[in-house]
């Protein structure tokens, strides 16, 4: 069994692109746990998770050293990080307050992994394809639910909605509007002529 402390040289942090960048949750974890994105993106309801490292942490009695001791003997987990989805996919777990970033849960048996034995995957770069269907559980959504940031709202109908205040906990960043779109915005909407505001609404929809 071998030993590694916790302060050992950090792996070169690499960058992430434009689209995966403005996802916090995805930005954060990717930077403590040293995983890639995907080089590919996931179509329809297809989802990519990193999974979990079987290690467990033991500090040292009177010290503030932790170990990282790998149990090779312990099943592969079903609790990872969500790095990418597909366009269905993310639609339909967002709806229920999960997004790229959240540590979730999936079914024991479900996906596929890619067994590599290259260099990476044997520093744990372990990749699992799922449905979206497949993803159980989020521990970040649980999180908003308990901080009182989420919340499960009823209806008139009967059903309940989730209801996130502020939204998703590490949901995709809001695009910023420029003041000059706004103005264009507002003069399509409420303009003087047909024509003025026809032609505001074509130039916001390019800028």
């Amino acid at each position: 069994m071998k030993i590694q402390r916790e302060n050992r040289k950090a792996p070169a942090e690499k960058k992430l692109g434009k689209y995966s960048s403005q996802f916090p949750l995805l930005v954060q974890r990717a930077k403590e746990w040293g995983f890639e994105v995907p080089t590919n993106q996931a179509r329809a309801s297809v989802c990519v998770v990193w999974r979990l490292p079987p290690i467990h942490e033991h500090r040292i009695p009177g010290t503030k050293i932790d170990l990282m001791i790998p149990d090779e003997h312990d099943s592969p987990h079903v609790k990872g990080v969500l790095i990418a989805a597909g366009a269905t996919a993310l639609a339909s777990l967002e709806s229920e307050g999960i997004t790229l970033g959240h540590i979730v849960q999936w079914k024991r048996f479900a996906g596929e992994e890619m067994n590599e034995h290259t260099p990476e995957a044997l520093k744990g770069q372990r990749i699992v394809w799922l449905q979206a269907s497949d993803i159980l559980a989020s521990d970040d959504l649980m999180s908003a639910l308990e901080s009182g940031k989420a919340d499960y709202k009823k209806t008139d109908g009967g059903k309940l909605l989730l209801d996130v205040e502020g939204g998703i906990p590490g949901e995709k960043r809001p695009k910023q509007i420029s003041a000059r779109k706004q103005k264009l915005l507002a003069l399509a909407e409420r303009g003087g002529t047909p024509a003025e505001r026809e032609t505001a609404a074509r130039i916001a929809a390019r800028s």
